[in-house]
């Protein structure tokens, strides 16, 4: 029997890729350095993590985009933020600042599954005529960091 699958390794980024990374996410010229290599360090190598602490960064307000200037700014919030250790703690800090009801629905969304008819989660998630809305920030804030509000 012939083989059909081809194994591919994945290493991790090496520190100089991690910050090339970082640079190519964000047109940023004012980004810490302390933090740039905070962020470099506890990423090691994984790409979804440096991405999900960017978005986290944004979430936050601690970095904003100047549409006039087409370039991401660092905001007096950068100096304070923490960068949690593990992607669990990235990715609950971003639920965190999701507002309650938008939580309520994620919440709901998660205990159903992967893929789910929109009729189901309306009648679980007891979010009413909110429903669409509260998706729809969820989607917009997942899909284009430039419309994540900050908390």
């Amino acid at each position: 029997m012939r083989r059909i699958t081809t194994e591919i390794r994945l290493t991790p980024l090496t520190k100089s890729d991690s910050a090339q990374l970082i640079r190519n996410l964000l047109a940023i010229e004012n980004l810490p350095a302390r933090l740039r290599d905070q962020i470099v360090a506890k990423a090691d190598g994984n790409p979804f993590f440096l991405e999900e602490v960017i978005r986290a960064l944004i979430d936050a307000g601690a970095l904003v985009y100047d549409a006039g200037g087409g370039r991401w700014q660092a905001t007096a919030q950068i100096e304070s933020i923490h960068i949690p250790d593990t992607i669990q703690g990235v990715i609950m800090a971003r639920v965190d600042r999701l507002d309650e009801e938008v939580k309520q629905v994620l919440r709901v969304a998660a205990v159903i599954g992967r893929s789910f008819l929109h009729r189901i989660l309306e009648a679980l998630a007891e979010a009413g005529q909110h429903l669409d809305d509260d998706l729809a920030e969820l989607q917009a804030s997942e899909t284009d960091p430039r419309k994540a509000a900050p908390a």
